[in-house]
């Protein structure tokens, strides 16, 4: 029984002293945190009035920058006092803040390094609404420059010459001496029935200064390199101006020999700039017809020297 007069007595001198503080700290830290909320919504109501009368129809860039400027502050000082009050709670918990240090210096530079990226953001964030480096009405688009990724439009006839973690070569159309190395990362799961075509992503992993979003540029996908001891058959390649589909969505080719012309059907594996790759079909040496001139099997053709 004295035992409990006793841990009665200890926890009434506790609330009376610590625990009234911490009652009166929560309180004190709503009550000005709605006082500066109060504040901030007055001077900003009053910006938003004055230049009301001012222009009725469009809020000037001063005005709007008040604006912005006054919330971003309202912000920071109803964290800063929140993160006071929290500090006062727990000294008068009893909680020793000395011993603190070491875990707080550690989770600091933990955050240096492991969210640096998102301080910088934030600072830039403030600086750019302090510094008025904005304008109201002006698109910003943000784009990772380290993380480049090309899409690509590819048949379905050719898509069995495709698979994830197949070699690519980008070349933007703006530098055609650049080629950048690329690898299939991504085959999206709808085909487009109208154009008959699935839309396929290659990653640059190594992309430069030159590489910009909304580039227009070629891709080349590449075959897999022979295993160690095979040797590697010659290639052979094609003008795309001579690759045709028929109604089956088959390719084939007019290859013209002894003054005529014979459709032959071939078999290809990607483009090479403005070449195809022929798999088979073709040795090597055929003369071709280009362009989508109407032909029928056995047509007697003329050679333009």
């Amino acid at each position: 029984m004295p035992v409990a007069v006793t841990s009665l007595d200890d926890f009434s001198r506790w609330a009376r002293g610590d625990g009234l503080e911490i009652v009166l700290l929560v309180l004190g830290s709503v009550l000005l945190t709605r006082a500066v909320t109060w504040f901030s919504t007055r001077l900003t109501a009053r910006v938003d009035a004055a230049d009301e009368q001012s222009d009725a129809v469009v809020r000037s860039e001063a005005a709007k920058h008040r604006h912005s400027l006054a919330q971003a502050i309202t912000w920071a000082v109803v964290a800063l006092i929140y993160a006071v009050t929290a500090v006062l709670v727990l000294d008068r918990f009893g909680v020793p803040l000395a011993t603190l240090i070491a875990p707080a210096t550690v989770a600091g530079v933990a955050l240096g390094f492991g969210a640096q990226r998102i301080v910088q953001d934030i600072l830039a964030g403030f600086f750019i609404i302090a510094e008025r480096q904005y304008g109201y009405g002006d698109l910003i688009r943000i784009a990772n420059l380290n993380d480049i990724r090309a899409e690509v439009d590819v048949n379905e006839a050719d898509l069995n010459r495709v698979h994830l973690g197949q070699p690519a070569e980008v070349t933007p159309d703006a530098y055609p001496d650049a080629h950048y190395a690329a690898e299939v990362v991504k085959l999206y799961p709808q085909v487009d029935r109208q154009k008959g075509t699935l839309r396929i992503e290659v990653h640059i992993p190594k992309p430069d200064t030159r590489l910009l979003p909304d580039m227009s540029a070629r891709i080349t996908f590449l075959s897999e390199p022979p295993p160690p001891g095979q040797v590697d058959t010659p290639v052979v390649l094609a003008p795309v101006a001579a690759l045709r589909r028929d109604e089956h969505g088959d390719n084939f080719v007019w290859i013209v020999n002894d003054a005529r012309v014979h459709r032959g059907r071939v078999e290809t594996a990607g483009n090479v700039g403005q070449r195809v790759r022929i798999a088979s079909g073709l040795k090597g040496g055929e003369a071709l017809v280009l362009g989508d001139t109407p032909l029928r099997d056995g047509q007697r053709v003329t050679l333009e020297e």
